[in-house]
């Protein structure tokens, strides 16, 4: 195969069956291997295999994703995360409010919209991936993760948004944040917390660490959104 060819089409002609062995998105025709889709040729030792240009996102655990609540059932959230099928939000996965640990009850099922409803936009890791089923589990135990609120949702192709050490991204000139969903959601809010007026004094923060209160992400409350952040969220977007 010419190692100077990155992307082919089916039917491209990409090395002889006798140096080489087919893989994913190839297919065996006498003594050649060819594509049997449009992508980007790949090499993972004698393997030959072609990736897809256009394919749904396939998550990976610890991944970070942005998505919207489906539906609310059986203790559990149907999350659209722009994969091949909903991802589960297990009702024992998320992160209580005031941080309380225990386990859940009845009355913890009772009132799941009281937590997240249809249509709110949250944000999750990626628990695990069954490979028996292909189901997708979603986490929000951490403080960073839950509702978000006071922002833009936009969707970009998921191949555009690599795998970083922090998907959490600040704005300060504009007071606006970014969440990079490795799905390829994107969530562009007004961070009040970069602005004198809305910072909490880290001296106050310790002390109320320190008396076992936990505070909620700025993200999570509804609030009045100044016409200029406004304008700096729709550059950002831009």
């Amino acid at each position: 195969m010419d190692k100077k060819i990155n992307i082919v089409t089916p039917g491209d002609y990409l090395g002889d069956i006798q140096k080489n062995m087919v893989g994913a998105g190839t297919y065996e025709d006498g003594e050649g291997i060819y594509a049997c889709l449009a992508g980007i040729v790949t090499m993972t030792g004698k393997f030959i295999m072609v990736k897809p240009l256009k394919r749904k996102y396939a998550p990976g655990v610890g991944d970070v994703v942005v998505g919207r609540i489906m539906s609310v059932d059986h203790g559990r959230w149907k999350i659209d995360i722009n994969s091949y099928q909903h991802a589960n939000l297990q009702l024992t996965a998320i992160y209580l409010p005031g941080g309380e640990q225990r386990r859940r009850s009845e009355k913890d099922k009772n009132i799941m919209r009281e937590y997240y409803k249809e249509n709110d936009i949250i944000s999750a890791e990626v628990q695990s991936v069954n490979n028996h089923d292909s189901s997708i589990n979603l986490q929000t135990r951490n403080m960073k993760y839950g509702k978000l609120v006071n922002g833009f949702y936009l969707k970009v192709n998921h191949n555009l948004i690599k795998r970083m050490k922090n998907h959490y991204l600040n704005v300060s000139e504009h007071n606006v944040s970014i969440i990079l969903g490795n799905n390829g959601y994107i969530w562009i809010h007004y961070n009040p917390s970069s602005d004198n007026q809305g910072k909490v004094k880290e001296a106050d923060m310790i002390e109320s660490l320190i008396r076992g209160e936990q505070h909620e992400l700025n993200i999570r409350t509804a609030i009045d959104i100044p016409k200029d952040v406004r304008i700096g969220i729709a550059k950002v977007r831009n």
